[in-house]
């Protein structure tokens, strides 16, 4: 008698910590997943919230005990086996490999273990979904252009002067003034703004957000997105929102987002921010803004 679950009854748990970038990177694999049988994400309450939302999974916050103690070399890694999982996914860096491994089998009896280096770059997360890139393509023609101008590395992030160039322009002419213009940061960025910088935020009227709820609502609302190398980023071209995402010392070819409608601006080699002029960015709005190709592209400027 055959007594392995069908598709649909299968049970899947994936464990991931990191940032947010990292995080949307998961989720065409999530999608992907769902199609074997239900899933549950393991990650902070947060970014947890923000996948079961969004992708209709289940999270687990990865802060309880008993998630903890896979990490441990000295306790047993569980408070309770969890027979009832059919497949663990982890994502993990290579010296923690082993302990969790161990500490899994003992909590998941039975079940398949998959175990993936972290972080996962543009191509893993692709090959994971079996290429799949996520939605449709948001439309909504007649919400704002949101700005998100912060990184998780100051390094990352386009000079805010270019950054209020760039508004000002944008709420001066064709084709945004049917536009309202959100210019955006996250709480980092108002721990690492410089006085000139705050200053030039504020004359934009940026405001800070501190949750990934105000951030998904935000760009839930947009008819465009423009951001950094950055979470916020990701998180728009996977929301199906038109993005165009401004690269420079990283390289796209590894950490392009992924959606159904993502223009890259990136030098042909990793170079500082300070190469991108506002003009090459201002050049990929009006095809994005008036329903241009959705497709997930990188471009050279």
């Amino acid at each position: 008698m055959n007594t392995s679950p069908r598709a649909s009854d299968r049970k899947i748990w994936v464990f991931h910590n990191g940032a947010l970038g990292d995080s949307v990177l998961l989720w065409p694999m999530l999608r992907h997943l769902k199609h074997s049988g239900s899933v549950t994400l393991v990650t902070d309450a947060e970014k947890g919230g923000l996948a079961a939302r969004e992708l209709g999974i289940a999270a687990l916050n990865t802060e309880q005990r008993r998630f903890s103690l896979l990490w441990s070399e000295h306790e047993p890694g569980f408070t309770g086996p969890e027979p009832a999982v059919d497949h663990v996914v982890s994502f993990l860096v290579e010296s923690q490999q082993e302990t969790w491994a161990r500490n899994a089998r003992r909590m998941f009896p039975g079940a398949t273990l998959e175990l993936h280096a972290a972080p996962i770059d543009r191509a893993a997360a692709l090959r994971l979904a079996h290429h799949e890139i996520g939605p449709p393509r948001h439309e909504h023609p007649h919400g704002p252009v949101v700005v998100h101008v912060g990184a998780g590395a100051v390094s990352k992030r386009w000079p805010m002067d270019r950054w209020a160039s760039l508004v000002r322009g944008l709420r001066a002419s064709a084709p945004v003034p049917r536009h309202d213009v959100c210019v955006l940061a996250g709480e980092v960025e108002a721990e690492r703004f410089s006085t000139t910088d705050r200053g030039l935020f504020d004359s934009i009227q940026g405001r800070f957000l501190s949750s990934l709820d105000a951030l998904s609502g935000r760009i839930r609302e947009a008819s465009l997105f423009l951001g950094n190398d950055s979470g916020p980023t990701h998180l728009a071209a996977q929301l199906g929102v038109p993005t165009v995402a401004l690269f420079g010392p990283t390289d796209p070819s590894r950490w392009a987002p992924i959606g159904p409608s993502v223009r890259v601006i990136a030098p042909s080699h990793p170079t500082p921010m300070t190469w991108l002029g506002v003009n090459a960015v201002t050049s990929m709005i009006p095809e994005l803004t008036t329903g241009g190709p959705a497709s997930d592209d990188t471009i050279g400027a």
